[in-house]
């Protein structure tokens, strides 16, 4: 089996900051302190925990809060890069924290975690009687959400490859009795092997079994991240392996289309859709797609789990066979010559006739298609819920949005803010779940994110004035914001100005994809003749 050539990216490696010890990207080749270090942008708050011993581990970065577990990047006792996971439930007597730490010591030397594409789970404890933590090897230095926040999707082939080697990676820890249980874009790390290929590795692999297997139970809502994903009898109760295939189905939907095949915008919504909603295909989001790719799809995605591939090995044979047709339009089509991933810029509606006209993503090119008002509002949510997915943020989409004229191809192009998550790029070892950070300037990102796709220029700008005048933003918020107030004044026509904010938020972009996009939308802006009319 031989592994999918990664694509070139020509991202600098990350160095390692001599005063904080925390990851970042140099801008200069002798480069030794990170930014915020220097002075050169506002420190995030510190927390109490950095710089703290677990299991002989030293917490450097919080990388955010999931379902189980507050996630720290640490430093092993060896100086090799671990997760610590704080797991949010307590053990409520010594039993519990027995039967917890003989699973622990039970699951580690599994031959299953040592599967090239699982980070192996290395130990686990308890701290102050009653509060749990596991150690996993590092999955490496970005995730899947971060793709999805910078490109959007990813093109088939390539997320067949990926999905192919996380269904090997869910074969081996099925077989040795281990459940997942909670598979999205954050909990899957992409590395580059020496001979320059990419690998996807699976993540938190053996969390929710541990707590299952301990009988820790923890009462707390599912978050929308998670519920994005689910599949229907674990929502009934009663998960099995094929419930993890159900998850990747959803995933691979997601990467190839930049949606959710099912719709929802709150976390209660998503899981009765996953319950009762038939899934939508590629075509039904303007996706063209080989027949025998749908096919699948909806196979992984039936709601019977019976229905569906019996084992991982089975899907990833199943996806590998579909590799050499993804990438065509439909059957019988030349393969396309090869591209970069696309970076999609959603539709904007457009009155005609009572009706609303979707427009597919002009980075994408694919054809128009009308479809009716309600139709569009319905693929708008199903979009800002994707993207809320990847961060496990949470909104309430408003039923109406302003129905502006199509922009510019200027402002369209220079758009591609419009599907990122509600978090700006960040260091890419700094893989956030922002799945419990519901801040108020996360809430007026995302209110600004959502006028910038409906085209509420002016609104997106009064809604980020006040959130670039806070003090002690974090930086990858205030990256963020400033993206957004360049996609605003792109689709006024303002290409200037649009330039200044894309390139102040350079400044605060460690991401080395992240800055290779922001360069291009920038060299665009640059050299693009001005438009006609601009958009008052």
């Amino acid at each position: 089996m031989q592994p999918f050539p990664a694509e070139a990216r020509g991202a600098p490696t990350p160095a390692k900051c001599a005063h904080c010890g925390g990851p970042f990207t140099p801008s200069l080749g002798d480069q030794s302190l990170c930014d915020p270090c220097q002075g050169l942008v506002p420190p995030e708050p510190r927390s109490h925990l950095r710089e703290s011993d677990v299991a002989g581990c030293k917490l450097i970065h919080q990388l955010g809060a999931g379902r189980f577990s507050t996630s720290w990047l640490a430093e092993g006792p060896d100086g090799s890069s671990v997760v610590v996971k704080l797991l949010h439930a307590y053990a409520p007597d010594p039993a519990t924290v027995q039967r917890f730490l003989g699973e622990v010591q039970r699951v580690a030397p599994l031959s299953a975690m040592e599967h090239a594409s699982v980070a192996p789970l290395l130990t686990g404890g308890v701290q102050l009687a009653s509060a749990l933590f596991l150690v996993y090897r590092s999955g490496g230095d970005s995730t899947l959400a971060d793709e999805l926040r910078s490109r959007g999707r990813i093109v088939a082939s390539r997320a067949l490859e990926l999905g192919a080697q996380l269904a090997e990676a869910f074969g081996a820890l099925h077989a040795a009795g281990v459940l997942h249980l909670d598979l999205k874009p954050s909990n899957v790390g992409l590395i580059r092997d020496a001979d320059g290929t990419e690998r996807a590795v699976l993540l938190d692999a053996a969390t929710a079994h541990l707590l299952a297997r301990a009988d820790v139970r923890d009462e707390g809502p599912v978050p929308l991240s998670t519920a994005a994903y689910i599949s229907p009898e674990e929502v009934s109760g009663a998960p099995g392996p094929r419930s993890d295939l159900y998850s990747l189905g959803a995933l691979l939907f997601q990467c190839i289309s930049g949606r959710l095949p099912v719709l929802g915008s709150t976390a209660e919504e998503m899981i009765a859709a996953h319950l009762e909603q038939s899934p939508l295909s590629l075509r039904d989001v303007g996706r063209k797609a080989h027949p025998q790719l749908e096919a699948a799809l909806a196979r992984a995605l039936s709601k019977d789990p019976d229905q569906r591939f019996g084992s991982g090995e089975e899907m990833a044979e199943a996806l590998r066979a579909l590799v050499p047709v993804a990438d065509r339009a439909g059957a019988g089509a030349e393969p396309p010559a090869p591209v970069p991933d696309p970076i999609p810029v959603l539709a904007l509606p457009a009155a005609q006739n009572g009706a609303a006209t979707e427009r597919a993503s002009l980075a994408a090119g694919d054809d128009a298609r009308r479809r009716s008002g309600r139709r569009m509002r319905v693929l708008l949510a199903a979009a800002a819920i994707g993207a809320i997915a990847l961060g496990g943020g949470t909104v309430a989409l408003r039923h109406h949005a302003p129905r502006p004229a199509a922009p510019s191809l200027a402002a369209a192009q220079a758009g591609p803010d419009l599907v990122a998550a509600p978090a700006a790029a960040q260091p890419a070892a700094e893989a956030l779940e922002l799945e419990q950070a519901a801040t108020p300037a996360r809430a007026a990102l995302l209110r600004a994110q959502l006028q910038v796709t409906a085209g509420d220029a002016r609104g997106a700008e009064k809604t980020l004035l006040p959130v670039l005048a806070q003090t002690g933003l974090p930086r990858r918020d205030l990256s963020h914001a400033m993206r957004l107030m360049g996609s605003a004044e792109a689709r006024r026509g303002h290409r200037k100005t649009a330039v200044e904010w894309y390139r102040k938020s350079l400044h605060l972009t460690d991401d080395g994809a992240e800055r290779e996009r922001v360069v291009r939308i920038i060299q665009h802006l640059a050299h693009e003749s001005p438009p006609t009319a601009a958009t008052p």
